[in-house]
């Protein structure tokens, strides 16, 4: 279950996980799937939600403008098996749109 709140990351009672600089949640699709609604259901009425993958994280090492999109990301779900690979197994591969 979330516990904390940290700047540019929700994360469960660990650290946030992070690869080459970019957080990334580290809960299951279930509590994935509780913050998008608590989001929803917030307020504001929208969130940030990125799905990095491995092109992205590339990308962002040499696009200072790029990374910071995906730091200032409400939600950051790792799309892309050599991201999940890197973290361990400890994201959930969420793959986004393609």
């Amino acid at each position: 279950m979330l516990k904390k709140t940290v700047k540019y990351a929700y994360i469960s009672e660990n650290m946030p996980l992070r690869l080459l600089s970019i957080p990334f949640f580290s809960g299951s699709q279930k509590d994935a799937l509780a913050r998008i609604e608590a989001f929803l259901q917030a307020k504001k009425g929208y969130a940030h939600i990125v799905t990095p993958n491995p092109e992205m994280l590339v990308r962002s090492h040499s696009d200072d403008a790029f990374a910071q999109i995906l730091k200032k990301a409400d939600l950051s779900l790792c799309d892309g098996v050599g991201i999940e690979w890197m973290l361990k197994k400890k994201v959930t591969r969420m793959p986004g749109s393609d």
